[in-house]
């Protein structure tokens, strides 16, 4: 254990061994900071990216909760989705408030975006997760093993496997990070995808996007479409399209986000005219429109390690509106001296009534 005074630069220490495996470093690991004790304005201003745990034994509130939380909470990279808060001095509703107060929205929406969902939940995800894997494979009339991966036909199918493998693999991670696993839980979790088929899904995972990766790098992708769901009888999965060629001038590739862009029927969804003419336009002249076509800078995938992912360049949300704290704040204390004064006067009537007063 190692003890720093507030003078010691311990943000800059940690990145510096801590990004290195064990095995890469002259003393074996043994120069790494295995845990450091921060108190006062040190605890919102140590920052470590590679701190996947916090022990909290102070009380705190407001932004120096958040700000100490976060150091934890920074997402780094798949090896980390999350951080691990280890609170002994039961603040949840502490949490709660600093949470909402910050956040803009309700405290149970702000707990949705901030707080990760308990094991049973994230099981639940899994199971959904590797049985659209599964019925992926089906629906190119394979078997759902990894032997069987490199028989799918066509870089879209490759491109699509990719994809929901990655889901899998994103949810099996964050499992691996609870520490509060039960017998029950890890049966369930051996249940629905056993380490064995995992590790030759990841093989396979990897190989594949090897693949694609040198297609992109070779310059041979063009544009990546995006289709809505249950388009097909055979599938009801959405279905992604990859337009490669050979000689592409333009060093960026074209994404198109359709999924929301189809007519609703009662056991089939559908293309309209409309709909075809559109995507067809937007490729023709490599259009950009907000929520449905961007061109991507090849720079920025291999930023995002070539992920084709096309929610990730072409967002379909919507905008939030913009919260002015400094508003929400002055908001909040009004209500609050509204609280007091009334609850004053309740007191006043309680007196006269011999009543004990409210807190």
């Amino acid at each position: 254990m190692r003890h720093n005074r507030p003078t010691t630069s311990i943000g800059n220490i940690g990145t510096l061994f801590q990004q290195f495996p064990n095995a890469d470093l002259p003393k074996k690991g043994r120069e790494k900071i295995d845990i450091t004790i921060v108190v006062d304005m040190l605890l919102t201003g140590f920052d470590s990216k590679f701190l996947n745990a916090l022990y909290v034994d102070k009380n705190l509130k407001h932004h120096g909760l958040i700000q100490a939380f976060s150091r934890t909470n920074r997402v780094l990279n798949g090896a980390k989705p999350y951080g691990n808060v280890l609170d002994f001095r039961g603040q949840q509703d502490a949490v709660d408030a600093a949470i909402a107060l910050f956040s803009g929205a309700k405290a149970d929406k702000a707990r949705e975006i901030w707080l990760v969902d308990k094991a049973p939940q994230v099981i639940e995800k899994l199971k959904t997760a590797v049985t659209e894997l599964n019925n992926f494979m089906a629906s190119q009339k394979l078997e759902p093993k990894p032997e069987a991966v490199p028989n799918l036909k066509g870089d879209d199918a490759r491109a699509a496997f990719i994809n929901k493998f990655k889901e899998v693999q994103r949810l099996q991670t964050q499992l691996d990070q609870y520490t509060d696993l039960t017998p029950e839980n890890k049966t369930a979790i051996e249940s629905i995808l056993s380490k064995e088929k995992l590790k030759g899904f990841r093989g396979a995972y990897i190989e594949t996007a090897q693949r694609l990766t040198k297609l992109l790098k070779d310059g041979s992708i063009d544009t990546v479409i995006g289709l809505p769901t249950n388009l097909f009888y055979s599938t009801g999965i959405p279905v992604c399209i990859l337009v490669l060629k050979k000689c592409k001038k333009p060093d960026d590739v074209l994404f198109i986000n359709a999924a929301e862009h189809f007519e609703k029927g009662k056991r089939q969804n559908q293309l309209t005219e409309e709909h075809i003419g559109k995507i067809i336009d937007t490729y023709q002249h490599r259009k950009e429109e907000p929520r449905y076509s961007r061109r991507v800078e090849m720079t920025e995938i291999e930023k995002n390690d070539f992920n084709l992912n096309i929610s990730r360049y072409v967002s379909t949300a919507e905008a939030e509106e913009d919260i002015d704290l400094a508003a929400t704040h002055g908001e909040l204390v009004k209500f609050e001296k509204g609280i007091q004064a009334a609850r004053d006067r309740h007191n006043k009537y309680l007196k006269e009534l011999g009543l004990p007063p409210l807190p």
